[in-house]
């Protein structure tokens, strides 16, 4: 074990580092689940071979973060040719790489941890199929009303950075920029939140040139995964829809911009 240490010390000491967990030898590696955890890797040590393994957090991971804790077919057929290209193992959910000898270590590290990271970013397949299909129900609802409106439209903010948002409406009475918040995870609705947020923050200069301009925040609530503390983040400075009140967000379209905190 010790050897395994001063191995990884001497070759990638300078990104990865190790030390004893529980009994076991932890490598921590620079990467990150996309919820900003650290991913770690796992010595076990046998009679003969030791192994290199994640203890299983990967796929644990991934699995709280779809709707009901199971991934679909071509998902898991993702996953094998993720093991497949970076020569990794899989066995009840854990991913690992056998240390007999024929294996470098700093070799299987990097393997194992590119591995695991491409594995948990399968997250983003999640909210991207989530969120395409209700921005696609919310393009209908809005046809049927004959509401006007462009989608996924780019403005620049004051900062110069460039925003997506999901709709620009127009109504005779007002203009609404939109962003659709939805999410199947409750670990990744603050950040979509904060996202949002820091868009509506910096586009605010635009609504300084548009007196009937309105920003948007409209829920997918037909999921409890949202806080109180994620409404009341973006109330100052937009106001929030949820799309199971359709009537709620069609008034809010139509109507003048209420005074919100100046930005």
């Amino acid at each position: 074990m010790a050897t395994i240490c001063e191995s990884i010390k001497a070759s990638i000491g300078s990104l990865f580092s190790c030390s004893e967990m529980d009994g076991l030898l932890r490598i921590r590696t620079p990467l990150l689940y996309p919820d900003g955890d650290v991913i770690d890797l796992f010595v076990q040590s046998g009679t003969q071979v030791h192994v290199l393994t994640d203890a299983g957090e990967t796929m644990r991971w991934l699995r709280t973060q779809s709707l009901g804790g199971k991934l679909t077919d071509k998902q898991r057929k993702t996953v094998q040719d993720v093991c497949l290209t970076h020569n990794v193992e899989m066995f009840q959910g854990e991913l690992f790489v056998s240390l007999d000898g024929s294996v470098e270590l700093v070799d299987a590290v990097m393997r194992l941890s590119q591995a695991c990271s491409r594995v948990a970013d399968l997250w983003f397949t999640f909210r991207f199929y989530a969120s395409r299909e209700l921005v696609d129900d919310v393009a209908e609802f809005l046809d049927e009303r004959s509401i006007r409106y462009e989608r996924n439209v780019k403005s620049f903010g004051r900062s110069g950075t460039p925003w997506r948002t999901d709709f620009n409406t127009r109504t005779d009475e007002a203009a609404a920029m939109v962003m659709v918040l939805t999410t199947g995870a409750r670990s990744a609705s603050s950040r979509i939140v904060e996202h949002t947020a820091a868009a509506w923050y910096d586009l605010g200069n635009m609504r300084l040139n548009q007196a009937n301009l309105k920003f948007v925040s409209l829920f997918d609530d037909t999921i409890d995964v949202w806080s109180d503390e994620d409404f009341r983040l973006l109330e100052p400075i937009s106001e929030i829809a949820f799309w199971s009140r359709p009537a709620e967000f069609v008034n809010a379209l139509h109507t003048c911009p209420a005074n919100l905190t100046s930005m």
